[in-house]
């Protein structure tokens, strides 16, 4: 029976080193998460702590049992191996609850950390868009407002030409005669005046 109890005492302290690992790994994970996670991951480490700490106290009286089990009586060392195994196994269970408990606190920190860098590649790309939209909206405008020019540029010639065959159109025939009498009487009168300057120069 010492032998025995010696033997499961070992076995204890393996599995609450197990714990105590455990624990630590679950604290450590809950400080990369928040909120009601957190929280959760943080008790089920610090109860793995606890649980692996009250399995080497109880290893340690056991070993310290079993070498005096002879005197204690075999009752005795039975009732305290009971009490071993089911605090190792729950321990055992602990450990494993945090253990699983820290991986999903580490999954849910990598997936928000790849919404995250989703987000950021979102709002890259739509920053992208908007720039090569404001870009085309751009030449757009320079392109609607030099054909607008050209456009009015066009109007303004046709407008003058139309201007120009309206008047036209509006004079008679003997506005065209008086205008062309005016004409060569000009023409004689600059004539005789050069004529009379030469004549003088002579």
């Amino acid at each position: 029976m010492a032998i025995s109890a010696l033997h499961l005492s070992e076995q204890l302290s393996h599995k609450a080193e197990m714990a105590d690992v455990a624990g630590d790994e679950a604290i450590e994970a809950a400080t990369k998460v928040s909120g009601k996670l957190a929280t959760a991951v943080d008790e089920a480490g610090r109860m793995a702590k606890e649980s692996a700490a009250n399995g080497f106290k109880i290893a340690e009286n056991m070993a310290q049992q079993a070498v005096s089990a002879d005197k204690a009586g075999d009752d005795a060392i039975r009732t305290a191996m009971s009490i071993l195994q089911e605090l190792a196994s729950r321990a055992e269970s602990t450990a494993k609850s945090a253990a699983e408990r820290a991986t999903g606190a580490e999954a849910t920190a990598k997936a928000a950390a790849e919404r995250a860098t989703g987000a950021e590649t979102t709002a890259r790309a739509a920053a992208d868009r908007a720039v090569a939209e404001v870009s085309r909206v751009r030449q757009t405008a320079e392109e609607v407002a030099q054909s607008a020019r050209r456009a009015a540029e066009e109007a303004l010639a046709k407008a003058e030409e139309a201007l120009v065959k309206a008047v036209i159109k509006r004079l008679t025939s003997w506005e065209w005669i008086v205008i062309l009498v005016v004409i060569n009487l000009s023409i004689v009168f600059a004539a005789v005046l050069i004529a009379t300057a030469l004549g003088a120069l002579i």
